[in-house]
């Protein structure tokens, strides 16, 4: 009896023993474990987590290993001078870039989506082909008024600056009213070349509590000389935002039943776009000068 007492004991040692001993991490998962590493590396990286924190044993726990295991891994690669080492670390490297590739390939799809969609559910408010400045008075035709909608605005033009225009420091500027009709801060002012041919291009994004935009093409300063300008082909466009827009395409491409009221423009189409701005309204002269 004691004798099967001390083998059972001997046994039982043995294999504690041999759990205790690291494991050989195979090629497969060891390529596994590393993409997840550097992936963990990189979140570690942009993330504020205490140097205490152990981030990479769960890493391993997920493949069913410990810590001792990599290192014995590691150490058997470099007592060997295995060239292994190099091709697990190329796989996980090709392994990334594929998955770059795709992750770019379907940005790029839903930017152009995008693009597409803000450009079918545009809307022109405002058209003036051509502007002459040649008298201070004149100035006084370059302050616009647009009552707003929620969304995006882009403002373009075209401008000539004459040489007899003596005056310097030309720009274009704006603000939005509130409608509680505070002025919020100014628009990102845009520098006039002086000397040659220019083209303005800017976005405004337009929340809920704006109910006005107010913008000039050209401020002169306050001590103006006799100005001698010209501006070709003003626009500002109006676009919905990304949701309403997406909907919109949803609505009119698959035909959904619109869950707004009916009224005589909904028979050219159920779009969020003109519920929300009537062709009746968007085409109208909206400015107040």
């Amino acid at each position: 009896m004691k004798t099967r007492i001390t083998v059972l004991c001997v046994l039982v040692a043995l294999l504690f023993s041999g759990c205790d001993r690291p494991r050989k991490i195979s090629d497969e998962d060891l390529e596994s474990i590393f993409y997840d590493l550097y992936l963990t590396t990189a979140y570690v990286a942009q993330t504020i987590i205490s140097d205490s924190v152990d981030a990479y044993t769960p890493v391993l726990r997920r493949y069913g290993y410990e810590l001792r295991d990599l290192h014995y891994t590691m150490s058997e690669f470099a007592r060997r001078k295995s060239s292994r080492m190099s091709d697990i670390i190329n796989a996980v490297e090709q392994r990334f870039e594929s998955e770059y590739n795709v992750m770019n390939a379907r940005y790029e799809m839903l930017q152009r989506m995008d693009t597409l969609i803000n450009e079918r559910y545009r809307r022109e408010v405002l058209a003036r082909d051509r502007i002459v400045i040649d008298d201070l008075d004149d100035t006084s035709r370059l302050t616009f008024h647009l009552p707003v909608h929620k969304g995006r605005y882009r403002i373009e033009y075209n401008y000539r600056v004459d040489t007899t225009d003596k005056n310097a420091a030309i720009r274009f500027g704006g603000y939005m009213v509130r409608k509680n009709g505070k002025y919020t801060a100014s628009l990102p002012a845009v520098w006039l070349s002086m000397r040659q041919p220019g083209r303005v291009a800017t976005s405004v994004k337009v929340d809920d509590d704006i109910r006005e935009l107010v913008f000039r093409p050209a401020i002169y300063p306050r001590n103006a000389k006799k100005p001698s300008m010209q501006i070709d082909s003003l626009r500002v466009w109006y676009y919905l935002p990304d949701g309403m827009a997406a909907d919109s395409l949803m609505y009119d491409t698959f035909s959904y039943v619109s869950v707004f009221p009916k009224n005589d423009y909904d028979t050219q189409t159920d779009s969020a776009f003109y519920v929300l701005l009537p062709p009746t309204a968007a085409q109208r002269d909206s400015l107040r000068r």
